[in-house]
């Protein structure tokens, strides 16, 4: 189970587009397509319909996807867990500045 490949899918059907869903991962369009073209290879069904002006998933892709995005979400809770245990706190930080006069 390669979970880049589930991501790259789970980006693809939440923007509807390959281009959009390689802009989000810092991937080239085509790596993302190879990757879901790959899913499609190893699970045996197409995953997505694709359309002059993006992609949507097939019935079948649709019901993977949803197992696929709690997988992805149980990994990211995984990999906090692992973080808290080995002492590394994980959040976000904003920081505020103003521009000063001279």
């Amino acid at each position: 189970m390669d979970l880049k490949k589930h991501l790259a899918f789970i980006k693809t059907v939440e923007s509807g587009s390959l281009t959009q869903a390689a802009a989000r991962l810092n991937y080239t369009q085509p790596s993302i397509s190879q990757m879901i073209s790959k899913l499609e290879e190893e699970y045996g069904f197409p995953l997505l319909i694709r359309q002059r002006h993006g992609v949507r998933p097939t019935a079948n892709g649709l019901k993977v996807f949803h197992i696929m995005k709690d997988i992805q979400k149980n990994y990211e809770k995984l990999i906090e867990t692992v973080d808290n245990i080995n002492g590394f706190e994980i959040g976000e930080i904003r920081l505020g500045a103003f521009p000063s006069l001279k």
